[in-house]
């Protein structure tokens, strides 16, 4: 519908609202989201606490689909400083164009 409607797709997905969360969850998630035929320009994703959870995301969403435009980061209401540091991470990776507060 978007495509047809020559709009751009943001699939935001928030794991931790849901359950407890590690390095794999996101990047399955993002997995599963191909798998089902499920293509967004922009993946909108909560901050990962790691540079190897960031790693492992990055690639879930290269090995389905080189021409996605990006990541946006949320925010999620958390304190200055641990936003700041999870952006710190995420700014390494040249999928993640953005955030979102």
């Amino acid at each position: 519908a978007s495509r047809r409607n020559g709009l751009e797709f943001l699939l935001e997905i928030i794991p931790s609202k849901v359950g407890p969360i590690d390095d794999e969850t996101t990047p399955t998630l993002i997995r599963q989201f191909y798998e089902i035929g499920v293509y967004p320009d922009w993946w909108k994703l909560e901050p990962l606490k790691t540079a190897d959870a960031w790693a492992k995301a990055v690639a879930a969403i290269e090995e389905y689909d080189l021409h996605t435009r990006g990541i946006v980061v949320l925010g999620l209401d958390a304190p200055e400083a641990e936003l700041a540091a999870s952006f710190e991470v995420a700014a390494g990776f040249g999928l993640v164009k953005g955030f979102a507060v």
